[in-house]
């Protein structure tokens, strides 16, 4: 979400969950980005290096028709010739990459089932609509959006297509539910943005005896501060700054930076904290008193701000609704040898099925009742 004006960058005693407006967390589709982030690129992974799509037709090897499904290439030296057959890359690439792509088709096709047993299909115009919504965000044509996904990304169109958007449209259909914001929740996130944030100085420890020695030196001489930053804290950004971090907002949602969001603005002007315990850190706080209100009123963000929580809350139900899925689902990974899901622990009798060579990712006697998805899958997105 926006945070006006203000600077949000903090330290790393204390961590800022606002979410960032990075273009590249924005895959998934939303202006939102961070929870996408933290949510769409963790289950679908685009990964670097992968094959573009297989053209059809015959390649060309040294003036020669090579057939592109047996050899990729010749070395010729003199009288020696070699080839790189296709299986010899299937097999290299199976082993650098496999485990990465074998996780992205079980989250989409565990997506799929879902889907097909709630009835609901997704088409190529929905798909079209959504990536035209995202490069419309950001000031851009659909094809400069995929040109940015490719060149900073890796991420082709087909990927983004098939492991990104389709999945995202998918999961908001299966999560449902209609998001509504109420009053507190519009009355915190205006505070947070816009409202006045705390100037503050910190010592960091990790140690409590350390920052209780450190407290009771700036509780009798608050004016040696900076000089027990540089003595006590082990936070070296801050260190570096006599203590000095970005302003402390309020109801920032971060439940490890809550206690210090409270103890900050409790404070006055040139007031020291008592050792505020977050995480496995222990941090004192000199206070230097508040920052000016960014916007008076919130009648002049209000749209802006129920755009972002709408959006923050959607990302959310579709987090959750993910993990229902894909915890409801029974998944045997024979290249990992795990299984999940499905209210088991238990692991598959064995990693790689009798038969079964290194290139494959399937068990050769996989279930007779098995069965691909078909009314809600991705579309074949092969020639585009």
């Amino acid at each position: 979400m926006s945070e006006g004006n203000h600077n949000t960058e903090l330290s790393p005693a204390m961590p800022n969950r606002s979410p960032s407006k990075k273009m590249f967390l924005v895959l998934g589709g939303t202006a939102a980005a961070a929870f996408i982030a933290g949510f769409m690129l963790q289950f679908i992974r685009p990964v670097s290096g992968q094959a573009a799509e297989n053209k059809a037709g015959k390649a060309s090897v040294g003036g020669a028709q090579t057939d592109p499904t047996k050899y990729l290439a010749r070395i010729t030296n003199g009288k020696t010739v070699m080839m790189v057959s296709y299986d010899e890359v299937a097999h290299e690439c199976m082993l650098r990459y496999g485990s990465e792509v074998l996780d992205n088709i079980i989250n989409r096709k565990v997506i799929e089932i879902a889907c097909e047993g709630t009835g609901i299909e997704i088409n190529e115009a929905e798909v079209d609509q959504e990536i035209v919504k995202v490069a419309t965000k950001f000031n851009m044509s659909v094809e400069q959006w995929y040109a940015m996904l490719q060149d900073e990304r890796h991420v082709t169109k087909a990927q983004y297509r098939r492991d990104i958007i389709w999945p995202m449209i998918a999961l908001r259909k299966l999560a449902g539910e209609e998001v509504k914001i109420t009053k507190t929740e519009l009355t915190q996130a205006f505070e947070k943005n816009y409202g006045p944030r705390v100037k503050v100085r910190i010592i960091v420890q990790d140690n409590q005896r350390r920052a209780a020695e450190a407290w009771d030196q700036v509780s009798k001489n608050p004016e040696t501060f900076e000089a027990m930053v540089k003595k006590y804290s082990i936070d070296q950004s801050s260190r570096a700054l006599g203590g000095a971090v970005p302003p402390i907002p309020r109801f920032s949602g971060n439940p490890l930076t809550e206690p210090i969001e409270t103890a900050a603005f409790k404070l006055k002007a040139g007031d020291i904290s008592s050792v505020i315990q977050s995480g496995q850190q222990f941090i004192i706080l000199k206070c230097e008193g508040r920052t000016e209100q960014v916007v008076s009123s919130i009648e002049e963000v209000q749209g802006q701000l129920l755009a972002e929580l709408k959006e923050e809350k959607t990302q959310r139900a579709i987090s959750e609704k993910f993990e229902q899925v894909r915890e409801s689902a029974r998944i045997e990974n024979f290249l990992t040898n795990k299984l999940t899901g499905g209210g088991t622990g238990r692991r598959p009798a064995a990693a790689q099925a009798p038969g079964q060579g290194p290139g494959q990712t399937r068990p050769a006697n996989g279930p007779a009742n098995a069965k691909p998805a078909v009314t809600s899958r991705p579309a074949n997105t092969s020639k585009q």
